[in-house]
């Protein structure tokens, strides 16, 4: 293990001013005072700041030094001291290491000895002098997830602590942006701890000072005013929600109701979508049944190869690209049940919820794509995802086969949530809810940010099937990039578009994998397109072709015929019985009273 040089003012800094263990500190930092020797550790042309101690990053499990380090550049006069990363690289996570290497590695193995998680090298430094094993995660705004290193620790088991800087501004944001990362990777919340940090407690007492995750949010929002129960509230904010149809005049009723309880109108909006009385019944049924009579070849495409049932499709680009027409092409082909370009359509209902653009330049649209007029078709303006029981009942009485929102950014004002937190994903997972409800699939129109990714954080990922990026090349061309991300397939593939600038309808040229490979799905799809209504030989097809194409929807097997048949028929919708909601009063709710 290597030990690295410091001089008497930094090694005074670490082990007298932060209680650092001095074996600790020669192993992990280092005094750096050649700015020539800074530049290069920091991918800089030149470093023009103060020399200072550079943090050494290791392996926790080998005790490897790593390649990314950060700068500690010594405080400058009048001023708080400082850190550096280097530019463009993958932020890591700091394990201080000792002489005895394989320390980590016995906590790796110890699944019930508890964790410290720290915002600053220092502070798990100083934890790891005291016994404790700590671990610095520095928060990086480019990096949205835990790195690699520190999620082999993340169990259900493990206790964890999280000691953060309570006074940085962004501490609320990275603290619950923390506890989601640790979820995500299989830790439980309920053995979380969150506590201040303060420099040189001892950690028994931090650990002692510790609250539960619940403890910490009960805290945050405030208790209710003591006059009133939550469940009460919820009433209030469920008859809002199915009766008034005005965003701003919602709001006005809310504002009022959150003053009254003593709630933020924010906190009091987040708390509403979160309750599980928006989610759907557990199902629990014996294996016998719930897989009796089920047949993978029968697939319930809305569209064959593109659009199966109950998926999330997020479909972004940049403006102006053509992702609201693309959008508007597919919800044609299902309305009037017409095969689109080659691709078998199941005819069926839409719902299209439009709060990007005005009834007119909508209804124009629709004309001029040559949408029918009748009643297979509904279109909702102005709709809000903190009304998301009035959606529950909307889809309930029309029982659409697909849903197409436009956009997500817009549907989003008012419920509480920014787009860019992790949190968001709390949004998705109500129209998870919908689509799981109701036996419906939704395409969920987003923008594209600067770097030509979509608009948030993985959060979103996590909540969604399909990705849908859609790009207009320098040369004019269109394609559509499909990342299949919880697919049985798990396949991606680019389809070339093209789009007639009259009527604005895409229609679909070729489908060509990673490698460029046009599919094998493409002499299917071409041979409908140029024989419509007429069925696919058998003969020219192998035992896994007709298995394959037939699990994506492109055919139907009937085994007594030589013929593969077209399942262009639309299914049979079945009445799921009554609504689990309450009906809506007619007027507007009173606010309540004080009891």
């Amino acid at each position: 293990m290597a030990n690295f040089n410091l001089n008497s003012k930094h090694l005074k800094e670490l082990t007298e001013d932060w209680g650092i263990h001095p074996e600790i500190a020669t192993h992990n930092f280092e005094t750096m005072e050649n700015k020539t020797r800074i530049a290069e550790v920091l991918k800089k042309s030149q470093h023009k700041g103060n020399p200072g101690i550079q943090i050494r990053y290791h392996n926790p499990l080998t005790g490897e030094p790593l390649d990314y380090c950060r700068f500690k550049e010594d405080k400058r006069e009048n001023s708080r001291y400082q850190y550096l990363s280097p530019k463009n690289q993958e932020p890591d996570a700091f394990f201080p290491i000792r002489d005895k290497k394989e320390a980590w590695e016995k906590v790796l193995q110890n699944r019930k000895l508890p964790i410290f998680l720290v915002d600053e090298e220092l502070k798990a430094a100083y934890l790891a002098s005291l016994g404790k094993p700590a671990v610095a995660v520095i928060p990086d705004k480019n990096s949205n997830d835990l790195p690699s290193s520190v999620r082999q620790y993340i169990s259900s088991e493990r206790p964890i602590r999280i000691c953060l800087d309570s006074e940085q501004k962004d501490f609320k944001k990275r603290l619950l942006q923390l506890i989601n990362l640790i979820r995500k990777y299989g830790g439980n919340e309920k053995r979380i701890r969150i506590a201040n940090w303060k420099h040189k407690i001892e950690s028994d007492k931090l650990s002692a000072c510790a609250v539960t995750v619940e403890e910490w949010r009960s805290k945050q929002n405030k208790d209710l005013n003591p006059d009133y129960e939550w469940d009460e509230v919820f009433e209030q904010m469920l008859r809002l929600d199915l009766t008034i149809t005005n965003p701003a005049e919602k709001e006005g009723y809310q504002e009022k109701l959150a003053k009254k309880i003593g709630l933020s109108l924010k906190t009091l909006k987040q708390r509403y979508l979160q309750d599980e009385r928006h989610h759907p019944e557990i199902i629990n049924r014996k294996g016998s049944d719930y897989l009796k009579d089920f047949d993978i070849t029968e697939q319930n495409w809305i569209i064959a190869d593109l659009i199966d049932s109950q998926k999330i499709i997020m479909l972004y680009a940049k403006a102006g690209t053509g992702k609201t027409q693309l959008a508007y092409t597919l919800g044609k082909a299902v309305v009037t049940g017409t095969d689109w370009c080659g691709l078998p359509v199941r005819k069926g209902k839409v719902l299209i919820i439009q709060s990007d653009e005005g009834e007119n330049q909508t209804k124009k649209a629709l004309s001029k794509m040559g949408y029918p007029s009748n009643d297979d078709l509904r279109v909702m303006h102005n709709w809000r995802l903190n009304s998301i029981q009035q959606l529950h009942q909307v889809v309930n009485e029309f029982r659409p086969d697909l849903i197409i929102i436009d956009s997500l950014s817009e549907v989003n004002q008012g419920s509480g949530y920014e787009i860019v937190d992790f949190a968001f994903s709390q949004c998705i997972r109500l129209l998870r809810d919908i689509v799981s409800s109701h036996d419906v699939s939704i395409i969920l129109i987003h923008h594209e940010n600067k770097k030509g990714d979509f608009l948030g954080t993985t959060g979103i990922l996590n909540r969604i099937d399909d990705e849908w990026h859609l790009i207009r090349e320098n040369n004019g061309e269109i394609q559509l990039k499909i990342g299949e991300i919880k697919s049985r397939s798990g396949s991606s593939r680019t389809v070339r578009l093209e789009r007639d600038p009259k009527t604005l309808l895409f229609f679909y040229i070729n489908a060509v994998d990673a490698q460029g490979e046009e599919l094998e799905t493409e002499k299917v799809r071409r041979f409908y397109l140029e024989n419509p209504g007429q069925p696919y030989p058998k003969s020219e097809l192998t035992e896994d072709e007709i298995e394959k194409f037939t699990e994506r929807g492109l055919l139907s097997v009937d085994h007594t015929k030589d013929a593969v048949v077209v399942d262009v028929e639309a299914e049979e919708i079945v009445d799921g019985g009554e609504s689990r909601l309450v009906e809506p009063p007619t007027e507007p709710p009173p606010l309540p009273e004080a009891s």
